[in-house]
């Protein structure tokens, strides 16, 4: 698939400080922050819309084909970066275009914002790999046309569209 990439530059630069949580912010805290940052700056990366949003003849929009194109974009645009050392750090979209990196909890969002924008369901899972140490890691899943729960992650882990690394349990969070 040819990415084509428009509008490019046409998001605005970020302007004042990254939302530090806490030293140890827990999964439910981290989820509801990513909610109600969606809502309040999803518009902040509309002029990338048309970079991800893949319609037919008849302007209705193709939703199995938005999800991979929009997956692919994000993948080939924002890097896996880590917070630092025991911090939880959630950056604006705007800044994460910008800085072209962000952890799970910012690529999470970056990539809700367009689903958002788009009127596509969507839910918010957090997982853990270990049953000693919680839940690590978030990504975003949606549903394809024929009603299949699809897997949004793209974290270097993640190698294909549809895929995330095994987990031992999960917990999904819906708006």
């Amino acid at each position: 698939m040819t990415i084509t990439t428009n509008n490019l530059s046409k998001v605005s630069k970020p302007s004042g400080l990254a939302i530090k949580l806490s030293d140890r912010a827990d999964a439910g805290q981290t989820v509801g922050f990513l909610f109600e940052d969606i809502e309040k700056n999803a518009e902040q990366l509309r002029p990338l819309l048309a970079n991800v949003a893949v319609y037919d003849a008849n302007g209705i929009l193709l939703l199995n084909q938005t999800l991979r194109k929009l997956w692919d974009f994000c993948r080939k645009h924002i890097e896996y970066k880590f917070d630092p050392k025991n911090q939880e750090v959630l950056y604006s979209p705007r800044r994460v275009w910008h800085q072209k990196f962000g952890d799970c909890d910012d690529q999470t969002k970056f990539l809700l914002c367009f689903l958002f924008m788009l009127k596509i369901p969507f839910k918010i899972r957090i997982v853990g790999y270990n049953k000693n140490r919680g839940f690590a890691h978030v990504f975003p899943v949606s549903w394809t046309e024929n009603g299949k729960e699809i897997i949004l992650d793209y974290v270097p882990e993640c190698q294909y569209f549809g895929h995330t690394p095994p987990y031992l349990f999960y917990k999904d969070f819906h708006k």
